[in-house]
């Protein structure tokens, strides 16, 4: 190591001198301690295969002192110039300095030392120049959807040699070597080599770096695509690659949700009072149908666009010698001839083929069983609905217990005087859990298409990859030896099994949703689809999944 030291003796040790009558004289270097902190203590060219620039790495002792050195690096055949105005200049380690000097092509081999010259304070220090080879350049480039982008890897020697951080003055990390590359690229496979000159040349903010591309057209289509150092500008590729096409597909979540019908909110009393006088008898009959009707207003306007109310004539089965709400032993009613009336009711409100289920309400207030021939009665009417292709009954009691028994009924609610004060609230509450009765508007024969109408021709074709349930058949020709299909003409669609509710009551009713994920191939669908795991590049119509 070659070291040399320059002191500056004060006037005043050059008069004593001169006198020959001072004391002896002690000579002390004002920059003493900053150049004890600008000497080199590592030195390093980093030779990369395939690259022709030069890179140097310096260390220097200490800081605060870079700005008044300067480099040069010595040969056989003389001595190089390090420029230092585009060196990366960094703090590093614990309070020394570092300069990261990246080169153009034509530095010369065999440079065996490194001087550092401080000429304004006479310092002058030299170590050796440490060669280290290092291996050529990686890169890897793969298509990302629709061959529209291609993501780009470079694997990095100098990276590879200078981890990307270290701790300074145990606090912080600091990259050492700072390093950005330029991409380019062109269609076709790889040929003759690109130069500094090619157009095209852009940074990549960072890597992987994603770039937008377009691949040469034909049954083999490709892009190349190669890479730089961005320091120095300019300059020629270090690496290039061929980047075939990979399958051009899409990924979907669909999300299927049948469409439900509420029906309308239909109701029928059916009174069996007996209470003490007609106008008592009115006024309670009265009490009950309002609440009914209040319940059915109050429900159906939190019902979405709402729900349509009918209110069907009442049937007074207490009738004794002309004298309302007075009961006998053989309450009688023609369960047909009731049917018909509700049928034609409901017909002339809402057509035929509107699905509606009427709320039958019976109503009694005395506790005595419900004769045999009126039960049989109920069960007969209740017959007429089970063979009706729209109509379904739904009958609810308000009565002591023992006076519906045999009734078969849906709901039951006890019998309360109509002046109580929970008693618009009870049935309100019961009327409630039934109202409104919905129906999912699907079946087994229900196709749900996959894609809107105008994408019905863009797939060759497609495959289910998962779904939230088994019961899932995708529509389409099996392609032999593949899990993938070839859609029907209306495009990928698929049909699925799902439990009937047909009017069922609101809070039995649950609303089914079915999730798939799926792919679709429009090209190339005989290649790897992109981001294919190295080494596992399977043709995407010979995957079993997705």
């Amino acid at each position: 190591m070659l070291e040399s030291v320059a002191v500056r003796p004060s006037f005043a040790a050059l008069v004593c001198l001169a006198s020959l009558s001072c004391a002896p004289v002690v000579f002390v270097d004002p920059d003493a301690d900053l150049k004890a902190q600008l000497v080199i203590d590592q030195a390093e060219r980093l030779l990369v295969d395939g690259d022709p620039r030069a890179y140097f790495f310096v260390r220097i002792r200490g800081r605060g002192g870079e700005d008044l050195i300067r480099l040069s690096a010595l040969g056989a055949d003389g001595s190089f110039a390090l420029p230092l105005d585009e060196a990366v200049r960094q703090e590093c380690g614990d309070g020394q300095a570092c300069l990261a000097i990246t080169l153009g092509p034509g530095i010369p081999s065999g440079l065996a030392t490194l001087e550092l010259d401080a000429p304004g304070i006479g310092h002058r220090h030299a170590a050796p120049i440490v060669e280290r080879r290092l291996n050529s350049y990686g890169l890897a480039a793969e298509p990302l959807e629709r061959n529209e982008r291609v993501r780009v890897q470079v694997v990095d020697p100098i990276r590879i040699a200078f981890p990307t951080t270290e701790l300074v003055d145990g606090r912080f990390e600091r990259e050492l070597f700072p390093r950005t590359f330029d991409t380019i690229w062109r269609p076709g496979a790889c040929g003759d080599p690109f130069d500094a000159a090619d157009e095209g040349w852009r940074e990549a903010p960072g890597l992987p770096a994603t770039i937008t591309t377009t691949f040469s057209e034909g049954d083999d289509p490709a892009i190349c695509v190669a890479v730089r150092p961005s320091r120095p500008a300019g300059g020629g590729a270090v690496r290039a690659t061929t980047v075939n096409a990979r399958a051009v597909i899409t990924t979907f979540d669909h999300t299927y949700v049948p469409p439900t019908e509420v029906s309308p909110l239909v109701f029928l009393p059916i009174f069996n009072l007996e209470l003490p006088s007609e106008a008592r008898c009115t006024e309670a009959e009265a009490l009950v149908t309002a609440a009914i009707r209040e319940a059915a207003v109050d429900i159906a306007s939190d019902v979405d666009e709402g729900s349509p109310i009918l209110e069907l004539a009442a049937l007074d089965l207490a009738d004794k010698d002309g004298e309302p709400c007075r009961q006998h032993d053989d309450p009688r009613f023609a369960p047909d001839v009731l049917f018909d009336r509700i049928r034609a009711e409901v017909e002339t409100a809402y057509g035929a083929e509107r699905r509606v289920r009427v709320v039958i309400v019976y109503v009694t207030n005395l506790r005595i069983e419900m004769p045999a021939a009126l039960a049989g009665r109920f069960a007969t009417l209740r017959n007429f609905f089970d063979f009706a292709p729209t109509l379904r009954d739904f009958v609810v009691a308000v009565a002591p217990e023992e006076a519906h028994d045999g009734l078969d009924t849906e709901e039951t609610l006890p019998w309360l005087a109509t002046e109580e004060p929970t008693f618009r609230a009870s049935i309100r509450n019961l009327l409630a859990s039934s109202w409104p009765f919905k129906t999912m508007i699907h079946s087994g024969n229900t196709i749900v298409p996959l894609v809107e109408e105008g994408d019905a021709s863009r797939f060759q074709f497609y495959r289910v990859c998962q779904a939230s349930t088994g019961a899932i058949f995708p529509l389409g020709e099996p392609l032999e030896g593949t899990s993938a299909l070839v859609p029907p003409a209306t495009g990928p669609a698929y049909q699925v099994d799902l439990p009937d509710q047909t009017l069922e009551p609101a809070l039995e009713y649950t609303t089914p949703i079915v999730g798939l994920r799926w792919q679709g191939c429009e090209a190339l669908c005989d290649r790897p689809p992109p981001l294919a795991t190295p080494g596992f590049e399977t043709a995407w119509l010979l995957l079993e999944g997705c």
